[in-house]
């Protein structure tokens, strides 16, 4: 997995991070267990030490062994995201916690094993890293390079894609080194689709991709209820096969994605608003 890329952190970025682990996690950690976390409340470095919250349990359930890699990454990450009022690291974080949050509530450690849930949490996370803050139309439009390079296809998604696979390519922020070459290609397989797929125009084809899997299995899902909220046998058979994991992996990520309208208010305005301010940014640039 290696490559030429440069860690951004140096050699020992987890230091800074672990003396503030022990003084700052209090107000972090009153907030990431409920959907009242607001993301922006807190600064990079704050957001960094969350996410160490976040992912330290499953990176060390899925057998991570080097346990520099995880803040090395979390670091090369946070570094890779630009300034933008609404495509910046705060909205990663912002889906990183989405995601497990809901993942809890599935509850997904029924259907997904450890290292598919870290692998989704890290697609979460990275899914719009190195974003300028300008729509996939506008680069395409406009005839920018990026647009070239991934003939017009999602050109966004996929420089967030190869931007991801560079950092965990690193010595210092290899979270999957532990793993065999073919578990991590299937990972990777995993992370590349639910990432792909969070482009706007790809919206659309994720939930007719979800209609036609609960047509198909539509006396599973429709016909069989349990107490509780918990899923029956034969849906968590279902969900467990590749068919199903990919699918959960698309909807959670894409779902954590479009989730701020569905926050409580003082969110849903905050980001709507930012995300305004990105758009007429991008209107003065048109």
């Amino acid at each position: 997995m290696g490559n030429s890329a440069t860690c951004t952190c140096g050699s020992t970025p987890q230091t800074p991070v672990k003396q503030r682990l022990v003084a700052d996690t209090g107000p972090l950690l009153d907030g990431l267990d409920s959907w009242d976390f607001h993301a922006l409340d807190y600064d990079n470095e704050q957001l960094g030490i969350a996410c160490l919250l976040l992912l330290q349990a499953l990176f060390t359930k899925c057998g991570g062994k080097n346990q520099d890699a995880l803040p090395c990454f979390i670091c090369c990450v946070r570094d890779g995201h630009l300034p933008n009022p609404y495509h910046n690291f705060a909205h990663a974080v912002d889906v990183l916690q989405t995601i497990l949050r809901l993942g809890t509530l599935m509850p997904w450690d029924a259907v997904l094993d450890p290292l598919v849930r870290f692998a989704v949490l890290v697609a979460g996370l990275a899914h719009d890293i190195g974003h300028p803050g300008i729509s996939n139309v506008f680069l395409i439009d406009a005839g920018y390079e990026i647009a070239h390079r991934y003939n017009d296809l999602s050109p966004l998604e996929n420089m967030h894609c190869s931007r991801l696979f560079e950092i965990v390519g690193m010595e210092h922020c290899a979270i999957f080194g532990h793993l065999p070459r073919r578990e991590f290609l299937a990972l990777r397989r995993l992370m590349t689709d639910a990432i792909l797929r969070t482009d706007a125009l790809r919206h659309g084809e994720v939930l007719a991709e979800l209609q036609a899997f609960l047509k198909v299995y539509a006396d599973v899902f429709d016909g069989q209820k349990t107490g509780g909220g918990a899923l029956s046998l034969a849906q968590l058979d279902v969900l467990r096969t590749e068919e199903g994991r990919r699918m959960l992996s698309r909807v959670l990520v894409l779902g954590a994605d479009e989730s701020n309208q569905a926050k409580p208010w003082r969110s849903a305005y905050a980001w709507a608003e930012l995300l305004r301010e990105e758009m007429i940014a991008q209107g003065d640039r048109e």
